[in-house]
């Protein structure tokens, strides 16, 4: 594959074997630059500004790898559950780990490695290592069965036979999930396989690497039948927080599940804080205290709102029993303040700006639904969304400055996730997208095939001048979209910014179901590039 991602769109403005003059080139550098400068006039009314992507790219000239310069590093997590790390071309790559077996033969566990977090100096990461065992599975090759329905979709990967109606487990529909039925009469073949289902969790592992791959693996803790579903390094440096779930419990709602934990990044025996039917949280930037939300278990929707003191493992109550209408509070970036908001109140809550302790000092919104919010890096400004409703896909995306007190509405689109810049300038957004409302000459994904479920339109906006540049259409890997949907509890950990705030990086579902990493310069004027498969990317900090 070569470097340059070319997407498999309606239209390509260049081959891959064109090639351009320098002359050439250089006229159209500054034609983009001259284009750019035009772009970043508000519009005469003031109101955001959308604008589509050019539809001609500078292409990755492989020479130019050579010059480029540099900006942190990239954590991989490849197709075959390995973990890597590589830089912004795809080049001076270091393989962490090459034992994962996602596909293992037949009575061996899988072993694959997930949730890669960055140290806050960038010279360490932290991963969790998952084993499970493999069903025990027989093949069968059925030729020219009378009939065959075959049921795709999130919830069923099942074909049925015509005849006995035997519902059986169908390895070639786990590759493509299509929420529709189709019925094929006197098929050439059909290949079946059979699970006994005796599968499940064995153990999850939290290890520590350097980032240059010069020390061994450090395993910190492991836990046997337990899932871990997220961790994030204390901003010392000194301590991993993390949630697990007892797989045996998994399936229960009448019992609490979920733990908060702490282990040091040294090692050692861990501690459970808190406990709930769900636990998200937010350090603050001492290191030693962690502002925690945790949903009580067979209560939906009530919440307890803690400070919890990771020396003394004691907890302070901020809201005890309350319905809260957010996800993930935030600290402010220097530690003094929080992010919260009040109960509903005739079906209205308010967004706040908090003291540490928890005491309101401003309202930020008064809002109806559900509120996402993120505080800038800067500690300047505050950007939110608001899902009306349980099924809205997303919200208007604001920003609320905390100097002048404006609230603007940056983009009308519905975003459902948005990451601030580094440097507080921009955020890259993803708004659900239906595939009639794609343009046709638009780049984006591989619409040749099966159509996909779910489609984003990445677009990155400027704060300050509300204009808004769409990217491309694509559509997430399984993990990537899991960070998606939980998106204000994920960007506390990680980062799809370059920390010199230039360029972005996210894993897509490519051309019939191969997942790749993808790299691209923010303002879309350089074709992005393909940094090999992979399911998930995360950008060092520094």
């Amino acid at each position: 594959m070569s470097d340059t991602f070319r997407p498999r769109a309606k239209v390509r403005p260049f081959q891959s074997n064109q090639r351009f003059s320098s002359m050439a080139a250089s006229v159209f550098a500054v034609s983009a630059i001259a284009l750019s400068a035009c772009a970043s006039n508000a519009t005469a009314n003031g109101d955001p500004r959308i604008e589509l992507p050019q539809q001609y790219r500078l292409g990755q000239e492989t020479l130019l790898k050579t010059f480029e310069r540099r900006s942190g590093k990239i954590a991989v997590v490849q197709s075959d559950g390995n973990l890597s790390v590589v830089d912004q071309t795809g080049g001076a790559k270091v393989q962490l780990t090459r034992d994962a077996t996602t596909r293992p033969r037949q009575g061996r566990p899988s072993l694959f490695y997930q949730l890669p977090v960055w140290s806050p100096d960038g010279s360490q990461l932290a991963f969790v290592e998952t084993s499970a065992e493999r069903p025990v599975v027989s093949t069968v090759l059925e030729v020219n069965p009378e009939q065959v329905t075959i049921e795709r979709g999130p919830n069923s990967n099942s074909v049925e036979l015509g005849g006995d109606r035997a519902q059986i487990q169908s390895q070639l529909q786990q590759q493509r999930q299509i929420p529709q039925t189709t019925v094929e009469k006197n098929p050439r073949r059909v290949v079946i396989e059979r699970s006994s289902g005796n599968s499940g969790l064995l153990s999850s592992a939290i290890y520590v690497a350097s980032a240059d791959g010069k020390k061994p693996l450090t395993e910190l803790l492991m836990l046997n039948r337990e899932a871990i579903h997220y961790l994030d390094w204390s901003p010392d440096g000194a301590q991993l927080a993390f949630s697990s779930e007892r797989a045996d419990q998994a399936q229960r709602t009448d019992t609490s599940t979920i733990s908060l934990n702490i282990v040091s990044a040294a090692g050692g025996k861990m501690r459970q804080l808190i406990n709930g039917a769900s636990a998200v949280w937010h350090w603050n930037s001492d290191g030693k205290t962690l502002l925690a939300k945790v949903d009580a278990a067979g209560r939906a929707g009530v919440s307890a709102l803690s400070l919890l003191d990771t020396q003394t493992d004691t907890a302070s109550a901020v809201a005890a029993r309350a319905r809260l209408p957010f996800q993930t509070p935030q600290f402010s970036p220097d530690g003094s303040k929080m992010l919260i908001t009040t109960e509903p109140v005739n079906g209205r809550s308010d967004l706040l700006v908090a003291t540490r302790d928890g005491k309101a000092e401003r309202r930020l919104a008064s809002f109806s639904g559900r509120v996402s919010f993120t505080w800038s890096p800067d500690g300047q400004k505050v950007a939110y969304i608001v899902r009306e409703s349980p099924t809205s896909n997303g919200g208007v995306l604001h920003m609320f400055d905390l100097y002048s007190g404006e609230d603007k509405i940056l983009s009308q689109l519905p975003v459902a996730a948005f990451f601030w810049s580094p440097d507080s300038v921009r955020l890259l957004t993803f708004s659900p997208t239906r595939v009639q409302e794609m343009l046709p000459n638009f780049a984006g994904i591989d619409l040749t095939n099966d159509t996909p479920q779910t489609v984003f339109t990445l677009s990155v906006t400027d704060v300050m001048t509300r204009n808004t540049r769409q990217l491309f259409y694509i559509e997430p890997t399984e993990p990537f979209a899991n960070v998606l949907s939980q998106f204000d509890r994920f960007n506390r950990a990680i980062n799809l910014w370059s920390p010199d705030s230039k360029r972005i990086v996210f894993p897509i579902s490519y051309y019939n179901g191969a997942n790749l990493i993808v790299e691209s310069e923010a303002t879309g004027s350089i074709y992005p590039r393909s940094l090999g498969p992979g399911t998930m990317a995360v950008w060092s900090p520094k």
